[in-house]
């Protein structure tokens, strides 16, 4: 379904999400894509260390398609001699090492933010392709330089037969689809299950943008560890308080399964729960323990006089979109960004969303007087969710040094 815009928000989530694939022709304005990571910044990342890249070649033999896939790091060898055919570099969490990429994704506010696991860049050479495939998440395909073509299917695939000895997912025979043709700007939506493969007709850089839900065993199991941190009171144990002869021996009777049950949704009412939701899902999908020690406030960080005078000087705050900030409303408001608490008792929580949904905020919009609102700005400000100059190159992980790669392109070096 071609569309001539984004859908309304109520539109989108009503008839859209999650249900049924769209392109929107034009979406993003073609020289947007002049201040994001081109080819050679995208092969330089993947040559780092802890950066996460692959390169996927396909090659025909007795007219059947072989795929082949390498993890990086890569080095400027490896592009030498890839040819010009067939291939794609696809390089994860793009908007955490490259600022202006990050920018991107205020083009989707509309969409969930705190599901939104990363930004996936793929270069690709003609005839390029990670083949036919579904994903378990929803992805916004947003084209950059060249042409691809993309076949997406007519409803959700749930059960395809898959090839043999691959370490990634393609289908074995294919699927039933429509086929469109994407150039810069145009953004298709796929969602979850839908089977969908794009070939490269002209080299081409296709933006990714991810939204992945957790699964359920997973959000148990963090949620247990956040009331582990926080001691006896958050993390009570069973007791067995109430039991009757019914639960002798090896008899778990009816009693002491509600019990439990009211245990754990007691635990899911607290306060801490929506504590946790925030630091859960606003802390780096890629970065560990040690890295996010880096994200507290350091030395640049400043006081309510100093963002005051700024202001009034008539600098201007601007959104750091590459920032994973979470906000939970509701009965117990939480606020949170790298998983780190951030104080919001003294703020009205219309305000926070105000603050959190501003791409820009200047002395206009801000009350030097209320003290709760000019000490979330600071605090927003001290974790790099808001800056008075954007920050680049930016490096959130300790052990990235894109500062020391080559000026020299990987991908166009003499051979």
């Amino acid at each position: 379904m071609i569309l001539d815009q984004f859908p309304p928000i109520d539109e989108f989530y009503a008839r859209y999400w999650g249900k049924r694939p769209f392109i929107v022709k034009g979406a993003i304005a073609a020289p947007l894509f002049e201040r994001f990571i081109d080819g050679d910044g995208l092969a330089a990342l993947s040559m780092e260390e802890d950066v996460r890249a692959r390169l996927i070649t396909t090659k025909e033999n007795s007219g059947e398609l072989e795929w082949a896939c390498e993890h990086g790091p890569f080095s400027e060898e490896v592009f030498a001699h890839l040819g010009e055919e067939n291939w794609s570099l696809l390089v994860q969490n793009v908007e955490q090492y490259h600022v202006e990429t990050a920018e991107l994704l205020n083009c989707f506010s509309f969409a969930p933010r705190w599901l939104v696991d990363d930004i996936m860049i793929s270069y690709s050479a003609r005839g390029g392709s990670v083949g036919p495939h579904t994903d378990s998440y929803h992805v916004f395909l947003v084209q950059g330089i060249g042409k691809r073509q993309w076949k997406v299917g007519n409803a959700p695939a749930y059960k395809n037969d898959l090839a043999e000895d691959l370490e990634f997912r393609v289908f074995k025979d294919g699927f039933d689809g429509t086929e469109y043709t994407i150039e810069i700007g145009d953004v298709l939506y796929i969602p979850p299950h839908f089977a969908h493969e794009g070939t490269t007709l002209d080299t081409a850089m296709t933006f990714s943008v991810g939204f992945l839900g957790p699964k359920l065993s997973e959000l148990f199991i963090e949620y247990g560890q956040f009331l582990e941190q926080l001691g006896e009171d958050a993390n009570p144990r069973y007791s067995g308080d109430g039991l009757t002869p019914q639960s002798q021996n090896a008899a778990l009777s009816d009693t002491a399964r509600q019990d439990i049950k009211h245990d754990m949704n007691a635990a899911l009412s607290a306060p801490a729960f929506s504590e946790w939701l925030a630091h859960y899902f606003s802390s780096p999908t890629h970065c560990g323990v040690d890295d996010m020690d880096d994200m507290d406030a350091g030395a640049n960080a400043i006081d309510a006089d100093a963002l005051i005078n700024r202001l009034s000087s008539g600098e201007v705050l601007i959104r750091n979109h590459y920032v994973r900030c979470v906000f939970v409303d509701g009965t117990h408001p939480s606020l949170s960004i790298y998983g780190r608490k951030i104080d919001i008792a003294s703020v009205a929580p219309k305000a926070v969303r105000t603050i959190l949904n501003a791409d820009e905020i200047s002395q206009a919009a801000v009350n030097k007087n209320d003290n709760g609102v000019i000490n979330l700005l600071v605090d927003l400000y001290n974790h790099d969710a808001f800056a008075f100059d954007r920050q680049s190159p930016l490096r959130p992980c300790n052990s990235l040094k894109i500062c020391a790669i080559s000026p020299c392109s990987p991908l166009s070096c003499p051979t």
